[in-house]
């Protein structure tokens, strides 16, 4: 298990994605377990319907503050895979798109096609550190970042701008996301006071 999973197992209960979405009135908090759970699927899937590894290519297709868009980022990761912002990678994930290899629905409480696959994750090869974990338009990351300690601590991070590089360092820190789909910008200095975040 990598280690910015290991920091979500370590405390699974507390709240690790907070997700809203303002055109259907929605507020979801997944737990550390629930995020796991839903990571450990869809790295199956990688590894075991794709034989995803080190050296693949996976296009996440996704919204940036969608909260599915937050598993399949972290399932890449885990199984060693390069996350790459090129349409034509190994691998794309999209969202209501029945030309990607696998289409996740919009709505929150649709099915998804990995609901199916086991909760329990073991990759087959350990990412090593010298990997390339994120090839998005030039700026590449090795795996070492990944591995990288940083001090604990528990904030709370309104997801801005990239996602898969707020992920990362908002995880490796044990902290937690907020995410605003569709927002109602009017909402946002009642909604940041509410999570305890600093008014932006």
């Amino acid at each position: 298990m990598i280690p910015l999973l290991r920091n979500l197992a370590a405390d699974n209960a507390r709240p690790r994605v907070t997700y809203y979405n303002d055109a259907t009135g929605e507020r979801i908090e997944l737990s550390g377990s629930t995020v796991l759970r839903w990571v450990n699927k869809a790295a199956n899937w990688l590894q075991d319907e794709m034989d995803a590894g080190p050296g693949t290519s996976v296009h996440v297709d996704l919204p940036a503050d969608h909260w599915r868009a937050v598993y399949w980022i972290l399932a890449t990761w885990a199984v060693g895979a390069v996350l790459s912002d090129d349409p034509d990678a190994d691998i794309r994930i999209g969202l209501d798109d029945p030309t990607a290899d696998l289409s996740e629905p919009e709505a929150s409480l649709a099915p998804s096609d990995i609901t199916s696959q086991p909760d329990a994750f073991t990759a087959y090869v350990d990412p090593a550190p010298e990997d390339l974990a994120v090839d998005l338009g030039g700026a590449q990351v090795p795996y070492a970042a990944l591995l990288a300690t940083a001090p604990r601590q528990t904030p709370r991070v309104l997801v801005t701008g990239d996602l898969a590089q707020t992920l990362l360092t908002t995880y490796a820190r044990d902290g937690s996301v907020i995410l605003l789909r569709n927002e109602d910008v009017d909402k946002r200095a009642a909604r940041l006071l509410a999570e305890g975040l600093p008014l932006a």
